[in-house]
């Protein structure tokens, strides 16, 4: 989607994506070394807005801030944005392009495959069983407290 590219126009930014209600990236701008990972991402990032409230209207804009970079995430009618940027790039710049592409995803209309936001689907991840003999004791503390002698 052409929309996408015009995230880059800020400085600082690496690419975007866009994420279906099914967690699927069905639109992206980013650099080939990074769409392996984007497409694995994607029903976490659903998750991740969903536990945030972005798709009940309580909160549409999330910065998840890294060492280096940050990941911002925006709820739309067409899917959960995603840009990848740089630590130092405007916020509010970004926030302005991102309402601005937003715009655009709506009047190029949604892909063919994407579903509107209700609820992200359940993320299916391996169960681990805890019993009281795979978990491992703590050190007992203690409630000596270091006592100063009076200066002489």
């Amino acid at each position: 989607m052409e929309a996408l590219s015009t995230l880059k126009e800020i400085q600082g930014v690496l690419g975007g994506f866009l994420v279906d209600a099914h967690g699927q990236v069905v639109a992206n701008d980013v650099p080939s070394y990074i769409r392996e990972a984007i497409d694995q991402v994607g029903p976490r990032l659903l998750h991740t807005a969903e536990a945030l409230g972005m798709f009940n209207g309580s909160q549409q804009l999330c910065s998840l801030n890294y060492q280096n970079y940050r990941l911002i995430l925006r709820s739309s009618d067409a899917g959960l944005l995603s840009v990848l940027a740089e630590r130092r790039t405007n916020l509010a710049a970004l926030r302005m392009a991102l309402n601005l592409v937003d715009r655009q995803l709506g009047k190029e209309g949604a892909p063919a495959h994407q579903a509107r936001f209700t609820n992200a689907p359940p993320l299916s991840l391996p169960s681990t069983q805890l019993t009281p003999s795979s978990l491992t004791p703590l050190p007992q503390a203690t409630s000596e407290v270091p006592t100063s002698s009076p200066a002489a």
